[in-house]
C-alpha cells in the first residue's frame, strides 16, 4: 500500500522507483498494483511511463482488456521510446490472435501522424495471425500513403502478415516494383513479393528476372539475391 502511494509522489524519480519496486515485489495480477500502473501510464515524464509499460509485462495477467486499452493510448505517444516499447508490451499481454489488440492496432492505422501509423504497423505485426483479412487490408492502404516509411512499414508488415500467395497483396508488391520511384520502397516491395509467392510463381520470377536489367546497382543486387 505504502509503496503505491510513493507512485503518487511529487519527484518523478520517486516515482518510478516505486513503479520498479512493484513490478518486482507484487504478484501478477495485484489489483492494487496494478490500479497504481495503470495511472501512472499518464505520468508527465516519459522515464515515469516507461517504469509503467515494464511493470505491466511482469504484473499485468495476459488478455486483461483494461490494460490492453490503456496500452493502446500509448502506441500513441509523444515519445518513440514510449510507442516501442508499448507495442513489445502488448504483445506480451495480449497473447496470440487478440482480436480486441488487433482492432486497436488497425484503428491507429487511421492517425494522421504518420509515426502513430508506423506503430499501429507495429503493433498489428505483433498481435495479427498470419492471414487475418481486416489487418492485411488496412496495412494494405497504407501502401499507398504519401509518407515514404509508412509505405515502406506497411510492406514489411504485410509480408509477415498475408498469407502464403495473397493475390491482392503480391498485386500490389508488383505495382509497387513498377510504380516506385524509390528504390528502398522497390527493394521492399521485392522483399515482399519473394517472402509470399510460391514456390516457382511465375510472378515473382519474372518481376526477380526484369529487376536484373535495372539501372541501379542496388535493384540489381536485391533480384539477385
Amino acid at each position: 500500500q505504502t509503496v503505491c502511494c510513493l507512485a503518487k509522489d511529487g519527484a518523478w524519480q520517486v516515482r518510478r522507483s516505486a513503479i520498479d519496486t512493484l513490478a518486482k515485489m507484487a504478484p501478477r495480477g495485484h489489483s492494487g498494483s496494478l490500479a497504481a500502473v495503470r495511472y501512472s501510464l499518464e505520468d508527465a515524464r516519459a522515464e515515469v511511463r516507461l517504469a509503467a509499460l515494464h511493470a505491466l509485462s511482469a504484473l499485468a495477467q495476459v488478455g486483461n482488456r483494461q490494460v490492453i486499452n490503456a496500452l493502446g493510448f500509448l502506441l500513441q505517444d509523444k515519445a518513440e521510446a514510449v510507442r516501442e516499447c508499448a507495442v513489445h508490451v502488448l504483445a506480451q499481454v495480449a497473447g496470440d490472435g487478440n482480436t480486441y489488440a488487433v482492432a486497436i492496432a488497425r484503428n491507429l492505422l487511421l492517425s494522421s501522424r504518420a509515426e502513430v501509423k508506423i506503430t499501429g504497423l507495429k503493433a498489428l505485426a505483433e498481435a495479427a495471425p498470419r492471414g487475418d483479412d481486416e489487418a492485411v487490408s488496412a496495412a494494405r492502404e497504407l501502401l499507398r500513403d504519401r509518407d515514404q516509411k509508412v509505405r515502406l512499414k506497411a510492406l514489411k508488415v504485410l509480408s509477415l502478415i498475408a498469407s502464403e500467395g495473397d493475390s491482392g497483396v503480391m498485386n500490389a508488391a508488383l505495382a509497387c516494383l513498377k510504380q516506385a520511384s524509390v528504390d528502398e520502397v522497390r527493394e521492399e516491395a521485392l522483399a515482399a513479393l519473394v517472402q509470399l509467392a510460391p514456390a516457382n510463381d511465375e510472378r515473382a520470377i519474372n518481376a526477380a528476372a526484369f529487376l536484373l536489367e535495372e539501372e541501379s546497382p542496388s535493384m540489381r543486387n536485391a533480384a539477385a539475391q
